[in-house]
């Protein structure tokens, strides 16, 4: 960020909600079980305004169609989408996010489930303290056209400002 006038990732932040995401204002998390596309059309018939999918492992959606065509699904009335995937890997989550670029407004790194899952492929929670490759996979996604968010980050697991504001400037 530097080099950027002080506020202006806010304003760039805000001119994303506005446009991309239509200022939403009722937003369906991303939910285990719940999240695919009937749930998220039922949900905007009843004032959602924006939806995630469900989460999905980037690897798994990198490099298999079936678990693509089994996992994802969308429309055109599904917009503004936030397609949240879990990774590990900076390159693995930049393939499977060009996968979606089309189809989403945004992709989502997942770094909340705290489920036994997670900790075996170590992504999600348990992924909180690994700055560097938080940055790295937030950076990867900085050039190209995927629009990147990051949720669920526990603030407190980081020791010093400096780590969030490295992590905010990646994503």
């Amino acid at each position: 960020m530097s080099g950027q006038p002080k506020g202006s990732h806010a304003v760039v932040g805000y001119e994303f909600w506005k446009r991309s995401l239509r200022g939403a204002k009722h937003v369906v998390a991303p939910m285990v079980d719940q999240s695919e596309l009937p749930w998220r059309m039922l949900s905007r018939k009843y004032g959602a305004d924006l939806c995630y999918t469900p989460m999905l492992h980037a690897a798994l959606f990198a490099r298999s169609e079936k678990y693509r065509k089994a996992n994802f699904a969308t429309c055109a009335e599904d917009r503004p989408l936030i397609v949240q995937f879990c990774a590990n890997d900076p390159q693995t989550l930049l393939e499977a996010s060009r996968l979606v670029q089309d189809r989403c407004d945004a992709v989502d790194l997942n770094l909340g489930c705290p489920q036994g899952i997670a900790r075996r492929g170590y992504y999600g929670a348990f992924l909180q303290d690994e700055w560097e490759l938080l940055t790295d996979m937030g950076s990867c996604l900085c050039p190209s056209p995927v629009r990147s968010v990051c949720s669920r980050t526990w603030v407190g697991r980081c020791s010093t400002p400096g780590c969030l504001r490295q992590l905010d400037a990646s994503f």
